[in-house]
């Protein structure tokens, strides 16, 4: 109480406490990043840990590793997840891959950071015709279907190897009417 009125003073908490705040309650959430802080840590130690554990390298085919009848052997201990159908590490490989997949979302998610920012900038500055012509373009962008797009592309490329100059617009639309 100030001077015995009855009144307290109430403190705000900033969104980023009670952010916090209400993450140290949820047990599941806080499991759930403990296990992907152990992936990237995983990820990012790849080449340690494959020295650690004595594991080959991860391109390194070895036909000896292959089970008797010539396919893919499984986990022994010399390979600790066993070797695909060139005799190479599986466990190796998959550190190094997971290695590359966060390569791969850093780099796309700082791309399409800086697109995105860099085309807000300009539809802010410029406002009126340049503003609408990009928010648009952004509308259209997002209502096509990325997984169909994904397809069709996967659809053209399988049908001659990857698409040529010359073909792309033929291909993707005997694509296209394919997935249609």
């Amino acid at each position: 109480d100030e001077g015995g009125t009855g009144t307290r003073e109430i403190a705000a908490r900033s969104p980023f406490a009670l952010f916090w705040r209400r993450l140290r309650q949820d047990k599941v959430a806080l499991v759930a990043l403990a296990f992907i802080f152990l992936l990237i840590f995983v990820a990012i130690l790849a080449p340690v840990i494959v020295k650690i554990f004595g594991a080959h390298p991860p391109n390194e085919q070895n036909s000896n590793a292959l089970d008797s009848f010539g396919s893919a052997a499984g986990p022994s201990s010399n390979y600790i997840m066993g070797t695909d159908g060139l005799g190479r590490d599986v466990f190796s490989r998959t550190l190094y891959g997971a290695r590359i997949s966060l390569q791969v979302a850093f780099l796309a998610t700082g791309l399409i950071l800086l697109i995105g920012v860099t085309l807000g900038m300009i539809a802010g500055y410029y406002r009126g015709a340049v503003d609408t012509f990009l928010s648009r373009s952004m509308d259209v962008v997002l209502a096509f279907p990325v997984l169909l797009l994904a397809l069709g592309l996967g659809a053209a490329c399988s049908l001659k190897g990857c698409l040529s100059a010359h073909t792309i617009g033929r291909d993707l639309v005997i694509a296209g009417v394919v997935l249609l």
